[in-house]
Formats: structure tokens, sequence, C-alpha cells
């Protein structure tokens, strides 16, 4: 149909690739079936896997936040079926992690390390702020302090803040050599 194919990372609940990574956000798709951050051209969600409020329920915490805005707060796409996306685990995401090592690798030798990382604003994101929009003051103004905001060598370097980095010897038994033929 023309239409060219964009790809992201869906929500996971096991990794099992090294190309695979956890990516908290909201991914809404516009009519066309492109992606989209413009209000105005909200489609269809394709993904909303970002961390519930630590107390958030399906209730929402008051009667007044009822029907769609209540249910704009709820997981969407894939997490609706990971279970810490449920009532009661606000807050948190658990990854299971089986990644397959080389033959003759041994686990007892290797250790893994994830990183967190905060990134209020995805350069995606600005992308589309600057495409096909109107040449109006506000978004003129964003161009402009954007490019031109330096954040070399501070804590929020190419617009992610690490939150937390951990690591922890691997867990498993080594792949079997395969055996020569005759």
């Amino acid at each position: 149909d023309g239409r060219v194919q964009q790809h992201y990372q869906p929500h996971y609940e096991v990794i099992t690739s090294p190309n695979q990574v956890q990516i908290y956000e909201e991914l809404i798709q516009n009519a066309e079936g492109r992606f989209t951050t413009n209000f105005i051209r909200r489609d269809e969600t394709v993904k909303d896997n970002r961390l519930l409020p630590l107390g958030w329920t399906k209730n929402g915490p008051d009667p007044s936040l009822n029907g769609r805005y209540l249910k704009a707060t709820y997981p969407d796409g894939e997490a609706v079926n990971d279970p810490d996306y449920q009532e009661g685990n606000a807050g948190t995401d658990r990854l299971t992690y089986l990644i397959l090592l080389p033959v003759g690798v041994a686990p007892n030798q290797c250790t893994v390390q994830a990183t967190l990382y905060y990134q209020a604003i995805p350069p995606y994101y600005l992308d589309n702020r600057f495409r096909g929009v109107p040449e109006g003051a506000a978004t003129k103004r964003l161009y402009y302090l954007t490019s031109n905001l330096d954040l070399a060598g501070t804590p929020i370097e190419n617009w992610k803040l690490k939150v937390v980095s951990a690591g922890a010897p691997v867990q498993g038994r080594s792949r079997p050599r395969p055996r020569p033929r005759p």
C-alpha cells in the first residue's frame, strides 16, 4: 500500500535477544498509520506501557475522574497482559532476561548489567513537533531552545538521565559443545 514501515520496541516481559530493549512509552498512530505525537491527529494507541504511578487503580483516585479520562490512564497494547500492570503492582515492572550465550562461554564467568534511563523528551518527539506543524511563535521558540541547549557534560547529556544501574552474576548453565561429526 506504499506505507513506510515504522519500527518500534514492543512491551516485553522476557528479553531474549541483545537487540531487544524495554522502552516505557506511549506510541500513537494517526489515521494514515504513521506514528505521531500530535494531539489533534491521534487515532490509535499502539503501545502505552508507561509505568503506572504508585497507588494507581482502574477506578481512579476519585469518582470524579471517570470515562475516557480515567481510561486514558490505563496501559495499552501488550502491557495490558503483563501481570505487573495490574492493580496492586503499580509503579513496578519486572523483566526476565533469557539470553543464549555463545558455545563455550561459561555462565559463571559472566555478569549482566542493566541501566534504567529517564528521558522526558525523546528525540522522535521533538522531530515530530517540528515537522508538518505551523511555523508559529511557540514552535519557533521550542525549536530554538532545544537546538541551542548544550547538555554536554551534564547529568542529562543526550537528553537522558541515568536513574539506576545494577549488575548480577549470570545464572544458568552452559550449552554443550556440539559433537564433532565422524
